[in-house]
């Protein structure tokens, strides 16, 4: 069994980190009290935007629907409003956990983003082109650390030798 207490510093380090992970690659963070809904609602727009341009043709048509749907959910919390401020706070809890919603959605739907690269097998100069997304490198990455772990535990008659 797991230590809760490790678990819960684990909960709290990621809730920490992630608004400031999501700052530092532009991302708009939770919404603040003194922004005004035209600046928040050009984020949006922005975003709309570009996923109908080539820049996210890596976000599948379920995410872009969900991501329709929540900034539905914030244009309608949002309208008639000039400030995040004035919005109750039920309110504002609603457009915090959309905004924060397309945000997970976008992050998730980046490691899917495919990128290529040459690769040479060794002893040989012929190379050939490999394309993958983040996700499919992790999990690769992730069997072969389990292969290796497996590798090494010992097992059998071998080991009682030592």
């Amino acid at each position: 069994m797991r230590n809760p207490f490790s678990a819960t510093i684990l909960a709290l380090a990621l809730a920490f980190a992630a608004p400031a992970l999501a700052a530092s690659q532009g991302n708009v963070v939770a919404p603040q009290t003194d922004m005004t809904v035209k600046e928040f609602l050009a984020y949006h727009d922005k975003l709309e935007r570009n996923l109908g341009s080539k820049q996210y043709d890596y976000v599948n048509a379920s995410n872009r629907a969900r991501i329709a749907r929540e900034q539905d959910t914030i244009r309608r919390s949002l309208a008639g409003h000039q400030s995040l401020g004035e919005l109750d706070a039920a309110t504002r809890t609603k457009v915090s956990a959309s905004h924060e919603n397309v945000l997970a959605i976008m992050d998730d739907a980046e490691l899917d983003k495919v990128t290529c690269k040459r690769e040479h097998k060794m002893g040989s100069r012929m190379g050939r082109t490999v394309c993958t997304s983040e996700r499919q490198r992790q999990e690769t990455m992730a069997s072969g650390q389990d292969a290796i772990r497996r590798n090494r535990t010992c097992t059998g008659a071998a080991c009682s030798s030592n």
